[in-house]
C-alpha cells in the first residue's frame, strides 16, 4: 500500500469514527428537537443525586417565534451516563392531559435538548429533566 492511498485511509477512518461518536451523542429522541434553546431562559432547577450531591440542572427556555415556543436542556456535569429533557403542552392546566410532547434522552455525556414545542402562547406546559433517575419537573403558565 502506498503512502498516499494509506493517507487517504486513515483520514476517511477519522471521518467515519467522528460521524459515529456524534451518532452515539445524540440518539434517542421524540418531537421537535435541536442542539439549543432559542429566547429567554425564564426558568432553571438545579439537579440533585444521592447525597445532596449536583448532577447538573435543567433550563426551560421561552420565545414569542411559532405562537410561542417553550424549550428545555438538560445539563449533566458528566458524572452520570443518562440525560432527558422533557416538556408538554397541556389543553388545560393540567387535569385534561397534554396535547404535545417533546422529549430527548439517552446517554448523552453533557446535555439533553432541545426539546421543544411550538403555540405555548397563553397556555400551560409541564417540563423538567432528569440526570441517571434523578429528576426535576415542573408546571408553568405562558
Amino acid at each position: 500500500m502506498t503512502r498516499k492511498v494509506r493517507a487517504v485511509l486513515v483520514a476517511a477512518l477519522a471521518v467515519l469514527g467522528v460521524a459515529f461518536a456524534a451518532g452515539l451523542a445524540r440518539a434517542g429522541h421524540d418531537g421537535l428537537l435541536r442542539d439549543y434553546c432559542i429566547g429567554t431562559k425564564v426558568a432553571q432547577h438545579n439537579i440533585y443525586g444521592q447525597n445532596n450531591v449536583l448532577l447538573g440542572h435543567t433550563e426551560l427556555w421561552y420565545s414569542s417565534t411559532s405562537g410561542g415556543q417553550s424549550c428545555v436542556m438538560t445539563y449533566n456535569l458528566g458524572g452520570r451516563p443518562y440525560t432527558e429533557a422533557h416538556i408538554r403542552r397541556y389543553i388545560n392546566m393540567p387535569a385534561d392531559g397534554w396535547r404535545v410532547e417533546s422529549n430527548d434522552e439517552g446517554y448523552y455525556q453533557y446535555y439533553a435538548g432541545g426539546s421543544y414545542i411550538n403555540n405555548t402562547a397563553g397556555r400551560c406546559i409541564g417540563w423538567g429533566g432528569s440526570i441517571s433517575g434523578y429528576g426535576h419537573y415542573a408546571d408553568r403558565c405562558l
